[in-house]
């Protein structure tokens, strides 16, 4: 998701710098594409905060977050007045240890909509910090949201990623039901579309079910 949004920020006339953090051929055509747009690439993450008013990141899992920015080397080059703006789907807990102006901004969309810049953003922190970067937060989504204190954003997304979980696991069992007693796909797919039974997780995930009864719904 990174690599389109930081392509959306270069367009929309912000100078960027990109650290490389991997050898693999996908990641350095990446950053060849993003110098080419006018990027700065830098070979080592720690190199990243030196002169560098806001830091984006949206990494992984948990662990990257930590490894980034609980860093010695990488706080000491970070400037007093320097934004960290963190946009993973980690816990709230990580967020907590970190810089004052921290501002925590899980996004929700996934890769489309970061290549499309509709991204659901969920911005908690300081009030003052988040009004400053909303021109930046327009470029990446469409739907953006203060919801209040540090750690209130990953603890929101964690709430909407089980709650599509609860809603996928449905879908699934609901499948199983069909096929196992002979239901008409088609005929379970117009009657629900237009009843209660009907979410984001049945209109995303019943076709690719029937398609590929094994497939992951990751």
């Amino acid at each position: 998701m990174g690599f389109p949004m930081a392509k959306h920020l270069i367009n929309s006339g912000y100078e960027l710098i990109v650290a490389k953090h991997s050898n693999k051929q996908e990641s350095l055509d990446r950053l060849n594409e993003l110098e080419a747009l006018g990027a700065i690439i830098k070979d080592n993450i720690i190199e990243v905060p030196i002169d560098t008013d806001l830091i984006i990141s949206i990494l992984p899992t948990d662990a990257e977050v930590r490894s980034v920015f609980i860093n010695e080397e990488f706080h000491n080059n970070i400037k007093g007045n320097t934004v960290i703006l963190e946009m993973t789907s980690c816990n709230s807990e990580i967020v907590m240890e970190l810089e004052k102006y921290y501002l925590d901004k899980p996004v929700s969309g996934g890769v489309i909509g970061a290549v499309n810049g509709t991204l659901t953003i969920l911005g908690s922190g300081d009030k003052e910090v988040y009004d400053n970067l909303i021109e930046i937060l327009k470029v990446l989504g469409k739907n953006i949201n203060y919801v209040g204190k540090l750690g209130a954003g990953k603890t929101l997304k964690s709430i909407n990623q089980m709650m599509i979980a609860i809603n996928t696991l449905g879908v699934i069992e609901g499948y199983y039901l069909a096929k196992e007693h002979g239901v008409d796909f088609d005929i379970m797919y117009n009657v629900i579309k237009d009843s209660s039974g009907n979410s984001y997780a049945f209109n995303r995930y019943l076709d690719r079910l029937i398609l590929k009864p094994d497939l992951s719904l990751a």
